[in-house]
């Protein structure tokens, strides 16, 4: 929590405007995903074939994993077989430390307060989204090079 927010913050909707601190209510909701804070529900999807066009949500896919993997997870889709492999990867904004920093000075010195991160919610890993290609399009793709 910032230094400005020390005796309440000051809320605009679910973020606060002064340390931009985020709590769960008061969001401003555009179909699954909150224009303020970027929280997603998983309800008013606006669902293109098998993807959400907001969070890129997927719907029909089923879990391939035949081993217990815990860094990557392999997914297919049941309706047109496109298939999606995530894998877990360090948290970029926090570099993998599940927290940022904040400093009171431009300079970085003095006191400074850690905040959980946003991306991964303090986990200092995130999910890492990668499209695999059908066999074809891969062999078109391998061709023209």
């Amino acid at each position: 929590m910032s230094l400005k927010c020390l005796f309440g913050h000051q809320w605009e909707g679910c973020v606060c405007s002064r340390c931009q601190a985020k709590r769960d209510e008061g969001h401003d909701w555009d179909g699954c995903k909150c224009r303020r804070c970027s929280k997603e529900r998983d309800e008013g999807h606006d669902w293109d074939g098998c993807v959400c066009k907001h969070c890129g949500k997927r719907h029909d896919y089923i879990f391939l994993n035949e081993e217990s993997d815990e860094s990557h997870k392999k997914y297919r889709c049941r309706r047109c077989g496109h298939m999606v492999v995530e894998e877990l990867v360090e948290c970029g904004p926090c570099y993998g430390e599940g927290e940022i920093l904040y400093f009171a000075s431009e300079s970085g010195m003095g006191g400074g307060c850690g905040q959980t991160c946003y991306q991964c919610g303090g986990s200092g890993k995130i999910w890492e989204t990668h499209e695999v290609l059908p066999e074809t399009e891969n062999q078109k793709l391998n061709d023209k090079e």
